[in-house]
């Protein structure tokens, strides 16, 4: 049986605890892939509900290989001098060309506190509301308002419908015309716009900030190859960090993925792995207490803003600030540049310039060579205390500048036969193969997400073999491969290591070959979801003539069917004897007391989807929840935690005042009548379940939230709900009874639009 929820726009409803008995596998299809302007692009993060802005950028701009982006979307200009070396992360001089010209400089921002802008024709019907809504928002945040474009103004922003989500940074103060900020497919999201709309404004990434390794752990060697540039620090010197304290939920922060290599975290926040880094919705307070900052909205428009902070101290002990002028009319700042800036220098005091500077550890370097050419070994990466040298009797960098990790090559003792699938050893493709994807090597985990290994048998870190599941894959297709020529044998014990970990799980087949004739003979199988740790298996062969062993992946019925082998060996003799064996006691036992009543089980599946991060656990999204008219969105169930972003409905949290919960997203740019369906795996057949979960229905636009129950015989309404029900959770109990294997689903639904 399977369960799902579904509602439409407008509700914010969520799922708190779900019991169910006599738990089985989901036999449903999910898409894995992003779908942007026609082209496939495959996630390698492991949970799509951990998406940012960021993230979604970075995927929708990676369809556009041509276009060169600094840090996923900034469109560089010759102005901007930036740090692009894979190299770098380090403070202090280092040539011209890693100069960053950023919010320090007020050059580059909209002095009169006007963006003037304008709307490319293209964009129009829903794209055009959802720009103007968020266009809206953001002028209700702050005195630097976004205008149309007036024919006296010199400089604007022309919102443009090109390929992907990218802006410049700040006003193109040396020239004048517009300036492009693009809004590709899938870009049309309130947070998205408003993220690019920061960019213009003349803010860089939050997590390039000078101060961000107090903060959060960069992972490089999690990172993209040539890739590594894009995680570099600002300087000291050229960023004003407004007096404002690091923002892990800007909009302007990279996801824990951003350039993910495999499918690992490569940022984190130092103390707590766990914490969620950016955010999908808006501007997050500290977003809007800095751009009112910036543009220093406490003082009236029409003459000077207020004296920015000082830099700190240059080499030649001097340091600056800067005003800008406000008003439409220098002659209100008759001390203005040309550009409507002034700058005051001083030289700093004998005390500030030669104040104490703490130091501060600067980038890992790359992971040494293991000490060992087999067998468990260690690797070692060191880093210097650089960023900055301490100086002036400041205090040296605390902690150790080595850090040692184990490793493993090889094992020791490996057989002629035997492979750890460092590369295929002489294992080869089927060529009669259905399955579209090949067996191939794979370091870390797999790119879809909620199957697949985590890493290797051994150390987490090697190679392995896996089979891809995902589109074009179908149901019912084989991936086969060949081991050499064997010859015959009285007795031969294979090992190998297998991961079945997926809610769409197929089979796992072990043949033995006549090369001669192709008749195979099934020696072992595996069949469903086996849970994600590697899991061994022993077989011995026993032929009378040569043969070639044969692994057949079958895919399963949908892309959570990643199947993966690691450590293939061989020794002589049967694999019962090769074990050592257990001596039994000679005498039976006889209790001293009546048997106990055995405890009850705990449910046998529980989800309250996450606390320290959220979780669908085995619940997925129908692939078939509608999407935007930009094809890029869809009306999926979402995980949350706190409040949700619109006012007088949803919970302020979860049940019981903490935790994650899921909801149905129902703002801009999703539309009136969408239906939201959240299906649970299937279960099996029983005459005695419980299905038992928490629901928060209100606002005043709440109509009906339904639960259905599918088996072989139908669809059967089981439980439904209508209206407001209070600001308030509620817990639903539903007895279930099955003849036979079943689902819960819930559609057919229509709602108020809620705006």
């Amino acid at each position: 049986m399977m369960f799902l929820f579904a509602v439409t726009r407008l509700v914010f409803l969520a799922v708190m605890i779900v019991t169910v008995m006599e738990a089985r596998t989901m036999y449903h299809e999910q898409q894995d892939e992003d779908t942007i302007d026609g082209k496939n692009f495959k996630r390698t993060l492991p949970n799509i509900q951990e998406l940012t802005i960021l993230d979604k950028i970075s995927i929708i701009n990676k369809g556009h290989q041509g276009k060169r982006l600094f840090e996923a979307d900034i469109v560089l200009t010759d102005h901007d001098h930036v740090d692009t070396r894979n190299t770098g992360d380090v403070d202090g001089p280092s040539g011209n060309i890693v100069k960053r010209n950023a919010a320090r400089s007020r050059q580059g921002l909209w002095q009169t506190r006007v963006v003037p802008y304008e709307i490319d024709p293209a964009i129009s019907g829903g794209q055009s509301s959802i720009l103007q809504d968020a266009i809206n928002e953001f002028n209700t945040h702050s005195c630097l308002k976004w205008i149309p474009k007036r024919s006296e103004d010199k400089n604007w922003v022309k919102f443009v419908k090109g390929d992907g989500c990218f802006s410049s940074v700040g006003k193109k103060y040396w020239t004048e015309g517009f300036q492009v900020l693009s809004l590709g497919g899938g870009c049309y999201s309130k947070g998205t716009i408003q993220h690019e709309m920061l960019h213009a404004s003349g803010f860089w990434h939050e997590q390039s900030r000078p101060d961000r390794n107090q903060y959060v752990e960069v992972l490089w060697e999690n990172i993209e190859p040539n890739m590594a540039y894009n995680f570099n620090k600002y300087t000291h010197a050229n960023i004003d960090m407004l007096n404002k304290p690091y923002d892990y939920d800007s909009i302007m922060h990279y996801g824990k993925y951003g350039f993910s290599i495999n499918g690992k975290p490569t940022l984190q926040a130092l103390g707590d792995r766990s914490r969620n880094i950016g955010q999908r919705n808006s501007l997050s307070p500290t977003d809007i207490l800095e751009l009112n900052a910036l543009y220093d909205c406490k003082t009236k428009s029409g003459g000077w803003s207020d004296w920015s902070s000082y830099s700190p101290c240059d080499y030649s002990c001097y340091k600056y600030r800067q005003r800008f002028c406000t008003a439409e009319h220098r002659s209100n700042c008759p001390e203005a540049n040309f550009y409507g800036i002034q700058t005051d220098m001083k030289r700093c005091p004998h005390e500030e310039c030669n104040a104490p500077l703490d130091g501060h550890w600067g980038r890992w370097s790359s992971w040494g060579s293991c000490s060992t050419t087999c067998g468990e070994g260690s690797k070692t990466r060191t880093r210097i205390c650089d960023d900055p040298v301490p100086k002036n009797g400041g205090k040296n960098c605390v902690g150790s500048n080595t850090e040692q990790r184990y490793c493993k090559v090889r094992s020791c003792g490996l057989g002629p036969d035997d492979c750890e699938f460092d590369n295929f050893c002489f294992w080869t493709q089927d060529k009669s193969d259905t399955n579209p994807h090949p067996w191939a090597l794979n370091k870390g985990t797999t790119p879809s997400a909620n199957t697949g290994p985590k890493g290797d048998h051994t150390s987490g870190s090697g190679s392995y073999i896996f089979i891809e599941a995902s589109a074009p894959a179908a149901t019912g297709n084989t991936a086969r491969l060949l081991s050499k020529i064997f010859p015959a044998t009285s007795g031969r014990c294979m090992s190998f290591w297998y991961s079945m970990y997926g809610g769409g799980m197929g089979d796992l087949n072990v043949y033995l070959k006549d090369p001669e004739t192709g008749a195979m003979e099934k020696i072992w199988s595996k069949s469903g979801d086996q849970g994600q740790d590697w899991k061994n298996a022993e077989v011995t062969i026993k032929r009378a003539a040569n043969y070639k062993v044969v692994f057949e992946a079958v895919r399963g019925v949908d892309f959570r069917s990643d199947i993966a082998l690691d450590d293939v060996t061989f020794k002589d003799g049967s694999c019962a004897g090769l074990r050592p064996t257990i001596a039994l006691p000679t005498t039976k036992v006889v209790p001293t007391t009546s048997p106990t009543k055995a405890p009850i089980s705990p449910p046998a599946d529980v989800c309250n989807f996450g606390t320290a991060s959220g979780t669908l656990c085995t619940w997925i999204n129908d692939p078939t929840n509608p999407k935007t008219p930009d094809n890029y969105y869809q009306f999926n169930w979402w995980t949350h935690v706190g409040p949700t972003p619109t006012s007088k409905t949803g919970p302020s949290s979860g049940h019981g005042g903490s935790g994650y919960y899921l909801y149905i997203e129902t703002s801009s740019p999703f539309q009136q009548g969408m239906k939201g369906r959240l299906m649970s795996k299937q279960y099996k057949a029983s005459s005695s379940m419980c299905f038992d979960f928490w629901y928060f229905m209100y606002g005043t636009s709440v109509d009906t939230l339904t639960v259905y129950m599918e088996n072989s015989s139908g669809r059967t309404k089981l439980w439904t709900r209508d209206g407001n029900q209070g600001n308030d959770w509620f817990e639903a109990k539903i007895p279930l009874s099955s003849n036979t294997d079943f689902k819960v689903t819930e559609q057919d639904l229509t709602f108020i639009f809620y705006y």
